[in-house]
């Protein structure tokens, strides 16, 4: 088995994140006839950021969620007429004051989420999000997502993927391959990350002053750096990698991924605050790899689409 990586770094712009996140509740209320939309956690944790006193890194817990949240719509608009309203009503429930990503109401948000990966490819043709299997892509694809709250829950989930994509290879129609989408934000390791990345910061902020910029203009400036970018990419994929293999060497030796499912493509979600003695600000973090199960390339060949599986893996992390 093989697997490589791909990530993306995204310094959130909060005023136009506010006016986007406005469009998002309007889209559900005025397209998805949600009703009461300001009862829901959606506008509750939009509310949070006025009404209470909160540490910096609680706002930006906030203003991640917010990007999350409006980074879906795209996904509801293309298919607001064919969307599964279970899920929908899932993700839309639970407390704004649940832990950072750990409310079961993460779930429904992944399978929307990744969705939202798959039509930004290349290769898109169709996605269906309203059968019992999470996301059939393309018409060939079953794709089943999960979030994993725990390193507990690694092994029964990833064995449940497998079973449900079999489940539905076995059902007749025309899937004829499946993928297992993961999500590992509840088990990455946020602090670890973020001290390097803070470290990180602060020592291309000192280069930068020494050229004449301002922390201001250091803010812009240093999340578009390639440099920059790449350091904390590289490490952010790092720590994700070893979440993963950490977890799959404990998998029974026994269990054997289906013949027929690519792999397994894994994700986690993390943030990176800004804080400096004129400024503050926010770099949104995702990180993406993917794991390439032996099994079907033994019994496939190497491509999917017509491309190579692992360029279409790798792709999956482009345009976020």
């Amino acid at each position: 088995m093989t697997r490589n990586k791909h990530e993306s770094t995204n310094q959130i712009d909060i005023e136009n994140l506010l006016l986007e996140y406005d469009n998002f509740l309007n889209f559900l209320q005025r397209d998805l006839s949600i009703k009461n939309i300001s009862k829901t956690k959606l506008q509750k944790i939009k509310s949070k950021i006025k009404k209470e006193v909160l540490h910096y890194d609680e706002i930006c817990k906030i203003y991640s969620d917010i990007n999350r949240f409006k980074r879906i719509m795209r996904v509801l608009e293309e298919k607001k007429d064919n969307l599964n309203r279970d899920t929908l009503k899932r993700m839309l429930a639970g407390s704004e004051h649940s832990p950072f990503y750990s409310d079961n109401s993460e779930d429904a948000f992944f399978e929307f989420d990744f969705a939202s990966r798959l039509i930004n490819l290349r290769s898109y043709k169709s996605i269906n999000i309203e059968t019992k299997t999470d996301i059939i892509f393309n018409e060939v694809t079953a794709i089943e997502c999960k979030k994993i709250h725990s390193g507990n829950s690694f092994e029964e989930n990833l064995k449940k993927a497998n079973k449900q994509i079999l489940e539905k290879l076995n059902s007749g129609g025309r899937v004829k391959n499946g993928l297992i989408a993961i999500d590992l934000t509840n088990i990455f390791n946020h602090e670890k990350f973020r001290e390097f990345s803070k470290h990180t910061y602060r020592l291309f902020l000192d280069e930068y002053l020494t050229l004449g910029h301002t922390e201001t203009d250091c803010l812009h400036a240093i999340p578009r750096d390639n440099n920059f970018k790449g350091v904390v990419q590289n490490f952010s994929s790092a720590l994700l990698e070893f979440s993963f293999h950490s977890m799959l060497k404990e998998v029974s030796a026994n269990f054997q991924m289906n013949k027929d499912v690519m792999g397994v493509f894994y994700q986690a979600e993390t943030f990176i605050p800004i804080e400096t003695k004129d400024t503050r600000g926010l770099i949104a973090i995702r990180a993406g790899c993917y794991y390439i199960n032996n099994q079907y390339l033994s019994h496939n060949d190497n491509k999917y689409n017509g491309e190579d599986i692992g360029s279409f893996l790798r792709s999956l992390a482009s345009g976020i």
